[in-house]
């Protein structure tokens, strides 16, 4: 289970009792219930586990606002309804405290602001936490962004941040097993982020990317950032991803998501022909060079089996990765492989 740190009890409860000027929100525990009880309202979003929160912002010993994960839309975080959908043009929210069941992000896809970002903008004055968040990318950010911000940062009583806690166990254990898969594939992770984040700041500086190229680039970077903030853990997302870098030309690192898909679910057909395709391009980019290396295509041969043993039905993009290797091995006089590929492409051509 994640560790958290936490304050006691009996510490929370003489702060809210005996000494006003440090909780001058006149926090109590019954806040903390709240929060408790309203996570336990969220709903299950898709087939992957996601958090259950719970937010409760507190003034002058009142709930002013509440809100929990995907009350209003799917996946909408319940800081940001509560401080936004909810909050947005109420005084009172200034200088109130937060109460959380877990860690506020400090990231999300394109099109939307991390929960940080929410609170510092309401000018929030405390935010009190049940438990950090457990993605790595996240953990312990969030919190540090507050506090360097001047927000002050409070803990759950341990009783209740154990309730908290024990909510998210499903959450928690999926964190932690895909933590520990991404490790198979972390340099491949690395590389494709340090590119998106290269054609962000491309796109962001200059206007001379066509219209395509940035309706590509805006799908690569939701697919990406869903990916790295665990929103999805689905193989085809990567084979998406894969698919796009290849639109955007950026063949060896499509080929790295294509190895991620396989990784993930080597019974994926999709996967292994894409990773052929990738090899077939990098043979061409040599062949231009003036390098006729055959190393590429034969590890094309080996992907394209490996789906061919997964899914031998009929299938236009598995046929068409066939006869690109066929056209090829033939460039390169090699008519044995020629013929073994083209007897795959037709079998394989759609009727």
């Amino acid at each position: 289970m994640l560790s958290y740190q936490h304050r006691t009890r009996k510490e929370v409860l003489t702060v809210s009792r005996k000494h006003k000027s440090r909780n001058p929100n006149g926090v109590r525990a019954e806040h903390f219930r709240k929060a408790i009880q309203l996570a336990n309202q969220c709903q299950p979003e898709d087939s992957c586990p996601h958090p259950k929160v719970g937010a409760v912002v507190v003034k002058d010993g009142k709930v002013i606002l509440e809100a929990f994960r995907g009350e209003i839309g799917r996946g909408d975080h319940a800081e940001y309804i509560a401080l936004e959908r909810r909050g947005k043009g109420i005084a009172e929210v200034k200088g109130a405290d937060l109460i959380t069941t877990l860690e506020p992000c400090t990231t999300r896809s394109h099109d939307k602001r991390p929960c940080v970002s929410w609170i510092k903008a309401r000018q929030i004055r405390k935010v009190w936490l049940a438990t950090l968040d457990p993605n790595p990318s996240i953990r312990g950010a969030g919190e540090w962004a507050l506090q360097e911000d001047g927000i002050l940062i409070g803990r759950f009583p341990d009783d209740l941040a154990k309730k908290a806690i024990a909510q998210n166990e499903s959450f928690f254990h999926h964190v932690k097993s895909v933590s520990r898969q991404r490790g198979n594939f972390a340099t491949e992770l690395s590389k494709i982020q340090r590119y998106v984040e290269s054609e962000i700041r491309i796109l962001n500086s200059a206007g001379f990317l066509s219209q395509r190229s940035r309706s590509l680039l805006k799908d690569l970077i939701h697919i990406n950032e869903r990916i790295l903030t665990f929103e999805s853990e689905d193989d085809m997302d990567w084979f998406e991803l894969g698919a796009l870098l290849f639109d955007c030309g950026e063949v060896a690192l499509g080929g790295c998501a294509f190895r991620v898909t396989t990784i993930i679910s080597p019974s994926n057909p999709m996967g292994w022909i894409g990773r052929g395709l990738a090899q077939i391009e990098i043979f061409r980019k040599q062949n231009d060079a003036k390098k006729i290396l055959t190393g590429p295509l034969q590890k094309a041969g080996q992907y394209l089996e490996r789906a061919f043993g997964l899914d031998p039905e009929p299938s236009q993009w598995h046929a068409q990765a066939w006869l690109k290797l066929a056209q090829a091995w033939r460039e390169c006089g090699r008519e044995t492989e020629t013929r073994r590929c083209m007897q795959r492409h037709k079998k394989l051509r759609a009727v």
